[in-house]
């Protein structure tokens, strides 16, 4: 009798099949890892760009000379829209800084608040001696990014000579 001797070639189906579904996972984590890594990269590019329009705001406020002092209270006069007290939050490039280039504006809001140093303790700093003059301002800027909002908020001061 003769021997007949079968020689197996090619692969099984299932082995495709194993080969496949681990060649599938790797890639599902390759693809996750890719989506975090574009994620974080989105999140740091807009807080550069809101720490941008952070810096462009504050010089703007120190050096516009949009900011008054007065020697009875109301101690601090600012443009009309510009200090948010009630901490609402307007468009970034809303009046009066509606004439400043900003970085991509209608991404941003803004929320402005001011108040005077005596009014914060009078007895520490009276106002009879100067520090009527003195404004510490917190500025946030907030942007929605998957439908939750970033924020940054920086806090500044502005001073004035008495000029008498």
């Amino acid at each position: 009798m003769i021997k007949i001797i079968k020689y197996k070639k090619g692969l099984s189906i299932m082995e495709i099949l194993v080969a496949f579904t681990i060649f599938l996972i790797a890639l599902l984590a390759v693809v996750q890892l890719f989506y975090y890594s574009l994620s974080i990269e989105t999140n740091s590019k807009m807080k550069e760009i809101a720490l941008q329009n952070l810096g462009i705001l504050s010089s703007y406020i120190k050096t516009a000379n949009i900011i008054t002092f007065n020697d009875t209270s109301p101690y601090l006069s600012a443009p009309s829209g510009l200090l948010n007290p009630s901490g609402t939050f307007v468009n970034l490039n809303a009046a009066p800084l509606n004439t400043i280039q900003f970085v991509k504006p209608n991404l941003f809001e803004r929320s402005i608040q001011a108040r005077v140093v005596s009014d914060i303790n009078s007895s520490t700093f009276p106002t009879t001696l100067g520090y009527h003059r003195v404004a510490l301002f917190n500025v946030t800027i907030r942007w929605r990014e998957k439908g939750k909002f970033q924020s940054i908020n920086f806090e500044f001061s502005v001073s004035r000579d008495i000029i008498k």
